[in-house]
């Protein structure tokens, strides 16, 4: 399956650039919702789910912007089972770090 066939989920509790980084999500991906201001990341993501109303979707943390090209990837059927949880990584735009922290993921 397509990324892009996902629903996207932007997440954002209090960070005063989310509204600027969903903006230009939605410039990506025109259908993206947002979850703003749900206390405790579980609560959050769990927010996410109900709005997706989507077996699978992809979380945006709201410092995450998202480049185009990651619409492409495709996701083995395989990996979309109960036990996982798809990552991909972040590049921190300060000191050019990559890591899983702000990374998108497909819950």
């Amino acid at each position: 399956m397509r990324i892009s066939e996902f629903p996207f989920d932007f997440l954002s509790y209090d960070e005063p650039w989310a509204d600027d980084f969903f903006d230009r999500l939605r410039k990506v991906v025109p259908t993206a919702l947002r979850v703003h201001g749900v206390q405790g990341l579980d609560a959050c993501h769990k927010a996410a789910a109900r709005a997706a109303a989507s077996r699978w979707f992809v979380t945006v943390d709201a410092d995450t912007e998202v480049n185009p090209s990651f619409l492409s990837v495709e996701v083995p059927d395989e990996l979309l089972n109960d036990s996982c949880r798809l990552d991909w990584v972040s590049r921190n735009a300060v000191n050019g770090l990559a890591y899983g922290n702000g990374g998108l993921k497909v819950w």
